[in-house]
């Protein structure tokens, strides 16, 4: 049984910029989570689930920012590595052209 792996770095490029894009729509986002928790916070003051909100808001906008940031490296990393098969694939076709 053969395997076969294809790579198309055009699509994988494509996908990497698509990713980058996403964590940057995510870190925008990050301010839309405090509005109504720090609305809703404010409302219960003197409450102790005031302060639980406001540390489950902390933590949320915490692991938004660090996903955000992931998702951005990995579509860079998607990005890098299309290139690098571009490089590679035209290196061969001129190392193959001189043969």
């Amino acid at each position: 049984m053969a395997f076969v792996l294809a790579v198309h770095p055009e699509r994988l490029a494509a996908e990497g910029r698509a990713l980058q894009g996403v964590g940057r729509a995510v870190a925008a986002e990050l301010a839309a989570v405090h509005g109504p928790s720090d609305a809703a916070a404010a409302g219960l003051c003197g409450w102790r689930s005031a302060a639980a909100l406001d540390r489950l808001t902390g933590a949320w906008s915490r692991r938004l920012s660090a996903l955000a940031v992931e998702l951005d490296d990995a579509g860079g990393r998607l990005v890098a590595t299309a290139g690098s098969y571009r490089e590679t694939d035209g290196a061969l076709a001129r190392s193959l052209g001189r043969a």
